[in-house]
């Protein structure tokens, strides 16, 4: 995974070192200090190098002081000294016009980065998994379609799952829950017969909710916070205090796990907010 895309310009629009930006931006914005570029440049060279400790402890003093703020520059580039390279619009107006006068495309060479893109791809190449995701979560809430990112959040917690015995699930999916927070579930998506369902493990629920889960054979039971839920694999009905519910598709076992729709995890909200 390559730190930074160079760019060979035929003709410039909108890109982003760590993920595909949402349409409209034609400004990298919020742009770091001075301090906060010539840190962040510091960072980007320590990363090429391999020291990816070093380069984590620049973008997070830059992401500490100045929060996630971007940094650009060209390394060589056939367009006037004056050309912003923060600026999108203007890039793509002197490329416009270099074309115009020469013939043919310019070319230009840029690095773009962010101090929070920087701080995941080091903590992931350290195998840092969970010290990266709170960064990936937060750039993820403001950039949805960060698809690099997703992708080192999803490797990151197929790593974990593989180190803890268990099977690698399909990807992840940032969730608000009814209490505010933001957590990163991990889903499978079902197939044949439980096609059209996304499936979580039911231990992952029982955790974000501050649930106690016990489990015997086919049969698992959620207690704490005022509710008692019993859960049946095989079975699409279950049962929250004593009310039975039915689930879009059964649960089912995988490994060592049991996995369930993931619109249990909105029904044990609902019951815990009675």
């Amino acid at each position: 995974m390559q730190l930074y895309w160079i760019l060979l310009v035929g003709f410039i629009l909108i890109s982003y070192a760590f993920g595909n930006p949402p349409g409209g931006f034609l400004r990298l914005e919020p742009r770091a200090s001075k301090e906060g570029e010539r840190l962040l440049r510091q960072a980007h060279e320590a990363f090429k190098k391999g020291d990816y400790q070093q380069a984590y402890q620049l973008a997070k003093k830059v992401y500490d002081k100045e929060g996630d703020v971007y940094v650009a520059w060209f390394l060589d580039r056939d367009l006037p000294s004056t050309v912003d390279p923060y600026d999108e619009l203007a890039i793509q107006r002197a490329v416009e016009e270099y074309i115009r006068r020469h013939g043919g495309a310019p070319s230009l060479r840029r690095v773009i980065l962010s101090s929070g893109a920087l701080i995941v791809h080091s903590l992931f190449k350290l195998r840092r998994y969970k010290e990266l995701e709170p960064y990936a979560i937060a750039i993820l809430r403001k950039k949805p379609h960060a698809q690099i990112i997703r992708s080192l959040l999803d490797t990151s917690r197929r790593l974990q799952r593989i180190q803890q015995g268990k099977e690698p699930l399909d990807h992840t999916l940032l969730v608000k829950l009814a209490d505010g927070r933001e957590v990163i579930i991990e889903v499978e998506r079902g197939r044949r017969e439980r096609a059209g369902a996304l499936y979580t493990p039911l231990d992952d629920i029982a955790r974000i909710l501050g649930l106690r889960l016990s489990q015997r054979d086919d049969r698992a039971l959620l207690q704490g916070r005022g509710i008692e839920a019993t859960v049946r694999v095989g079975c699409d009905q279950i049962q929250i205090n004593g009310k039975n519910i039915k689930l879009p598709k059964p649960p089912y076992r995988k490994g060592v796990e049991i996995l369930v729709p993931i619109e249990l995890l909105q029904e044990l909200e609902k019951a815990i907010q009675r």
